[in-house]
């Protein structure tokens, strides 16, 4: 699997319309809003993969390397939506922290530090389906900027287009991401770091 763009603008325009469509900002529209929001960007982060490292673990004495070594894609072990209540917070924390009809009031770096934080925590340890596993530290190279995406909105940008903006926005900020970390499977030892974009 990989991450898919599309299918995150079309879930993000389906939940922007279904607010646009209840003209209401109660506390139980926000709320709505912001766990389906959520429920969409963890969707896509669900597909996150990572390149199969570059060569085979090598055994120690006596140096061998990996026989079974193959290919593939590299899965997070903790997955996506266990961090779905961290990305929810950052996004409740932005609404209240924001003016929705003014572009200058508006306050997404929550929610763009929650995006960050969700990027780390579930690039920490990831694995294979042949027994790699590879730890290390995933760095979240570029924020979201979700003010960004609603900016597009407030310059009278259709759903659509601010869906795309959104959508665009999340997935650069995803694939800049970079893991850096030591694999093996067994007593077979990575002979150096394995570094990896999420895709």
């Amino acid at each position: 699997m990989s991450l898919d763009d599309s299918g995150l603008k079309s879930d993000i325009e389906d939940v922007l319309q279904h607010h646009y469509d209840d003209q209401t900002d109660s506390p139980d529209s926000t709320d709505d809003f912001a766990s389906s929001l959520t429920d969409a960007i963890i969707g896509y982060l669900g597909d996150v993969v990572l390149d199969y490292p570059s060569a085979p673990g090598i055994m120690t004495p006596p140096g061998t390397p990996d026989p079974s070594f193959s290919s593939g894609d590299m899965t997070p072990v903790v997955p996506p939506d266990a961090m779905a209540s961290v990305l929810e917070a950052g996004i409740k924390a932005s609404i209240a922290a924001s003016d929705p009809d003014s572009a200058s009031a508006s306050n997404w770096a929550p929610a763009d530090a929650a995006y960050a934080a969700v990027l780390a925590a579930i690039g920490i340890v990831w694995q294979t389906n042949d027994g790699y596993m590879a730890v290390g530290g995933t760095v979240a190279a570029q924020m979201v900027g979700f003010d960004d995406a609603w900016a597009v909105g407030m310059d009278d940008g259709s759903i659509s287009d601010v869906a795309q903006e959104l959508a665009d926005l999340i997935h650069d900020a995803t694939t800049a991401a970079q893991f850096t970390g030591a694999y093996f499977k067994a007593a077979f030892i990575g002979p150096g770091p394995h570094s990896s974009a999420m895709s």
